[in-house]
């Protein structure tokens, strides 16, 4: 019995330390591979948010073709980047803004200016960095380091003079196609300049549809007249149904004379059920105005116009722009059945085919901008 106790009274002192030292060994051995592992694990989560963050701009600009400021003053709502951007996606504001390391992500946003089809139209440029785990920004083109933030970390202000965004139209497309992160850190880029090319493209063969239903629509129209008006007596026939506009009509703009004698009379009649609002019935109102309240009346009518012709109601508008403080509606293009003709660099007096007593008369035009000469009212269309 009392052998068998003192075979079980526990480990001697050399027994702990032998024990001690392996474990410190093992863990030595260990630690290194785990911690790897770990700093590994982290790196690629913040380069798969990175790229979904990413992704989500790309459906930002598809959605409102700009993408938001880093100033909030300037977004909807006043609301951040941050909040803009967590809307298309299933990233919440926080994880958008705080990288995987603990720090805020730098988001910095500017536009340059293009023209399409005569109108200066925004591309967006945007990167957003992350300072990686040393929380450092790295010197790299167009990241200058030196500032301090509040908690220690050195960066440089968005908006100091030597940032990417700062600088002529040349200088930030040159510092963006440059931009690239040092170090540890990491960076994503986004620009819609693709996004507007192929907005560009989409609202040229809007207007190629638009513009060939017209033709059809006249064509159908003087048909169905010269059919209608053969079957008259000849003292009722109109002896200038040559001479008449038989595309839907369009008011002309505020301050020009009437033309509404110019039109076949029975396009009023051939258009039915569609009765374009805010004017006279029948007509498309022309909005020379660049109010919001214009645009949005003009793009009912339009798409009034489209279901008119046949077409989709997305052919109304130019996938280029949006109507202002309604960034999701695209902005309608201008329709005059009677345009004036362009005399050099203004207007010339509208054509009026009855009273002429000849076919003078333009083809109907349909244009992304309003285009005047400078007097009230004055339009080429």
């Amino acid at each position: 019995m009392f052998k068998y106790m003192r075979n079980n009274q526990g480990f001697s002192l050399p027994e702990i330390v032998i024990a001690v030292a392996v474990m410190a060994i093992v863990l030595g051995v260990t630690f290194t591979p785990i911690a790897t592992f770990l700093d590994k694990k982290t790196k690629l989560e913040e380069e798969q948010i990175l790229l979904e963050v990413q992704k989500t701009m790309d459906a930002y600009a598809r959605a409102f073709n700009a993408l938001p400021s880093e100033d909030s003053s300037e977004n909807p709502d006043g609301e951040t980047w941050n909040e803009r951007l967590a809307q298309f996606t299933n990233l919440s504001p926080a994880e958008i803004l705080t990288d995987e390391f603990g720090a805020e992500r730098v988001y910095i946003h500017t536009t340059t200016t293009e023209t399409f089809l005569g109108t200066d139209i925004e591309v967006h440029y945007a990167s957003l960095h992350s300072r990686g785990g040393n929380l450092n920004a790295e010197a790299a083109d167009g990241i200058p380091v030196g500032g301090t933030d509040g908690f220690g970390v050195t960066y440089e202000t968005p908006d100091n003079a030597d940032w990417w965004q700062n600088g002529t139209q040349e200088e930030v497309l040159d510092a963006f196609r440059n931009l690239a992160a040092g170090g540890d850190d990491f960076l994503i880029k986004f620009t819609d300049n693709q996004r507007k090319i192929d907005a560009y493209e989409t609202t040229i063969a809007r207007l190629g549809k638009v513009a060939e239903s017209l033709e059809t629509f006249a064509k159908e129209r003087f048909t169905e007249a010269v059919v209608a008006d053969a079957a008259l007596p000849e003292v009722s026939q109109d002896p200038l149904i040559n001479q008449r506009v038989y595309y839907p009509q369009s008011q002309v703009p505020s301050g020009a004379p009437a033309d509404s004698a110019n039109y076949a009379s029975d396009i009023g009649t051939v258009m039915g059920p569609f009765d374009f609002t805010g004017g006279v019935s029948n007509d498309i109102v022309f909005n020379d105005g660049g109010s919001e309240a214009n645009h949005l009346e003009r793009r009912d009518n339009m798409i009034e116009l489209m279901r008119l012709l046949g077409l989709p109601d997305s052919f109304c508008c130019s996938s280029l722009q949006r109507i202002p403080n309604n960034p999701d509606l695209e902005m309608p293009f201008y329709f005059f059945s009677n345009p004036r003709p362009r005399v050099g660099v203004s207007c010339g007096n509208r054509p009026d085919g009855v009273t002429a007593g000849r076919n003078i008369f333009l083809p109907a035009r349909i244009t992304t901008t309003f285009v005047a000469d400078g007097s009230a009212g004055a339009t080429c269309g």
